[in-house]
């Protein structure tokens, strides 16, 4: 009995720091919102957050004049009513450019409480699907390689395309295996 009165106290408590955490998510988006209007201002911003946080080691040289074009990121976060579960959306906003035609890219989490460790794991992901302009593709590279035949000696160019290291690979579904 004592153990489900505890139980109980402890479900109490993490619904109400919920509250809690939810109440001051609206506080700092007003506070966001209001950094927005200055930030706009200024030139390249993003890409110097970006470069100056934990995820500047997924900007590749290749990624930095189009993530030049990053004009906002926002965080929408959902509070389900599950406190074993947490969502979270990420928008990356872009001026036009002649890499793709999506205005902007969002990247949603949707976690999931492991009881091993009380952490919460990425359950899985959904990404926008980059609608990349022909030839334009950052996530990909192209090989050119000339190709002999062996009777006729004609030359050929053969081209392959491969992936490659980049910023943009965020942007792709993904599903936790199963247990």
């Amino acid at each position: 009995v004592l153990q489900e009165q505890y139980d109980e106290t402890e479900k109490q408590q993490e619904k109400e720091i919920r509250a809690i955490e939810k109440n001051y998510f609206q506080k700092f988006k007003t506070n966001w919102e209001a950094r927005r209007q200055h930030t706009e201002s200024i030139p390249r911003f993003w890409l110097q957050a970006l470069q100056n946080s934990p995820v500047r080691n997924f900007i590749k040289d290749h990624d930095v004049p189009l993530l030049e074009h990053l004009t906002h990121v926002s965080l929408e976060k959902s509070f389900p009513e599950d406190i074993q579960r947490e969502e979270f959306q990420l928008t990356f906003s872009f001026s036009p450019n002649q890499w793709f035609s999506n205005a902007s890219l969002t990247k949603k989490y949707f976690l999931k409480m492991n009881e091993d460790d009380d952490e919460f794991d990425l359950e899985k992901s959904e990404a926008t699907v980059i609608e990349w302009l022909p030839n334009m593709k950052v996530t990909h590279e192209v090989s050119r390689k000339k190709q002999k035949h062996k009777k006729t000696k004609e030359v050929r160019w053969i081209e392959q395309e491969k992936e490659r290291e980049s910023f943009f690979n965020i942007f792709k579904n993904y599903n936790a295996p199963d247990e």
